[in-house]
């Protein structure tokens, strides 16, 4: 089968950044008075920033404004953390997911164009790229669509840019949320779970990591 490009969500699949958005939300919490319960972690996961923040803190802040004030309050946190914070607080290590670097260097060698979509807003997708050294041709960011995920939108947008039919794509991601959105994209699927379990999707292939994964295979997904 033809495979004219590979997109890739950011947090959990290409970037290992859940001690980041951890801090990050825990923090958040924090500063509203707010304590996480156990299983915190897995409603947020994949979601956006905006719904995120609602579910952790409760409706008062759903309000337009108070949801970009919030928004931008976790991407200076994420950024501090992730470069120096002028606090005690110890710097936070990013890094990549397994197999991701030398797939993403494959794929270049292969001339496959990439792109990534995420719900990171730009500001903090730039910097984890510039952290990292990642490098696709597209990217967008979580604060440049109408719709986030589930919604397909993102990958639609990606596949436009890069001038390709996302039905003869390959989404990987990592979580629920954005299994959801790559396969209502109409692209095939790749899921490669990080820490929350990815239920039976039609069209979608479960991997354990992306070590394995190669070009030939992406092309040969059903």
């Amino acid at each position: 089968m033809a495979l004219q490009g590979v997109l890739f969500d950011l947090d959990g699949t290409l970037a290992e950044t859940e001690p980041l958005w951890r801090q990050a939300y825990w923090d958040l919490a924090a500063t509203h008075g707010v304590a996480l319960e156990e299983g915190w972690w897995s409603t947020v996961i994949g979601r956006d920033l905006g719904d995120a923040a609602v579910e952790l803190l409760g409706g008062d802040i759903d309000t337009p404004q108070r949801r970009r004030d919030t928004i931008e309050g976790l991407v200076d946190t994420a950024v501090a953390l992730l470069s120096e914070r002028a606090t005690e607080t110890e710097q936070v290590v990013v890094e990549w997911r397994p197999g991701a670097r030398d797939l993403l260097e494959e794929l270049a060698r292969s001339q496959i164009p990439t792109a990534v979509v995420t719900a990171t807003p730009r500001r903090l997708l730039d910097a984890l790229a510039h952290h990292l050294g990642i490098e696709v041709e597209v990217t967008v960011a979580g604060d440049e669509v109408e719709r986030p995920k589930p919604d397909p939108e993102g990958y639609r947008t990606a596949a436009q840019r890069l001038g390709i039919d996302v039905e003869e794509a390959v989404v990987v991601e990592d979580s629920p949320t954005g299994v959801a959105a790559a396969a209502a994209s109409g692209a095939r699927v790749l899921a490669v779970p990080a820490g929350v379990p990815i239920p039976p999707t039609p069209g979608c292939t479960v991997v354990d990591s992306l070590v394995e994964v190669t070009p030939q295979m992406l092309a040969t997904l059903p």
